[in-house]
């Protein structure tokens, strides 16, 4: 967890916490309303 306001931030608004799928190519990226969107590395 990081301290508020720290945390990268994407199209969807802050990030606390993202995760590389085992391929590389994968983002999984974790909103704070607990959604997960997977984005390709190159889109993000």
């Amino acid at each position: 967890m990081t301290r508020p306001g720290t945390e990268p931030v994407s199209r969807y608004g802050p990030v606390p916490s993202l995760a590389y799928a085992p391929d590389g190519a994968t983002l999984a990226i974790g909103a704070r309303d607990g959604v997960v969107r997977r984005n390709a590395v190159d889109d993000w």
